[in-house]
């Protein structure tokens, strides 16, 4: 068998240092500095010359490794917000995930994303606890997303895992959504492993 082909120190060192000015040169187009380093996965991916890619479960979804968490999006301003999604969209993130307690980060994809939708994957979350609430906050996320579906819509956080019959309506309205191609995928975000599991 033949061994496998190491870079040289020099090589390795020369990738680093274009991954930090990569790294650097993101963080300061952004006004102020400010929320610059949610780019520096993208400068370690960077050093390798390639984008690793990565299929999300059985959702046949193959989206790049890093994917953009839109929770710190809130602290910033709209053009703020627009310009760094983009940037990260355009440095080869597909991959951006958000929730309707995210304040107005959704609204702010859904500007960012505005005219191209088809070329993203977009995540958000429900924090409903019944089935009334569901159907309240998938609209508005549909609305501020500015799209007619959402790529993987998830339970978030939940202090149960909802389940058929369990009286909540939840479940149900999951596979409703689904059923009327408002959401393609269904998925569920949680901290307490025994729900998780």
């Amino acid at each position: 068998s033949n061994p496998v082909s190491r870079p040289s120190r020099a090589t390795v060192a020369a990738e680093i240092g274009l991954a930090v000015m990569a790294c650097c040169e993101a963080i300061t187009a952004m006004p102020n500095g400010r929320s610059g380093l949610i780019l520096v996965s993208m400068a370690t991916s960077a050093m390798t010359g390639r984008m690793e890619m990565v299929t999300l479960g059985k959702t046949g979804i193959t989206v790049n490794k890093n994917g953009f968490g839109a929770l710190p999006i809130q602290r910033i301003s709209i053009d703020d917000a627009v310009a760094l999604a983009r940037r990260a969209y355009e440095a080869g993130m597909t991959f951006f995930d958000t929730a309707r307690f995210y304040t107005d980060s959704e609204e702010k994809l859904g500007e960012a994303f505005d005219g191209m939708r088809e070329k993203v994957c977009i995540a958000t979350k429900t924090a409903a606890q019944n089935a009334e609430d569901f159907w309240k906050d998938l609209e508005v996320s549909l609305h501020n997303l500015r799209t007619d579906y959402i790529d993987i819509y998830q339970f978030h956080n939940p202090s149960f895992c909802p389940k058929p019959g369990d009286g909540t309506g939840l479940y149900e309205a999951m596979l409703e959504a689904k059923a009327q191609g408002k959401i393609r995928h269904i998925g569920i975000t949680n901290h307490r492993l025994a729900v998780a599991n």
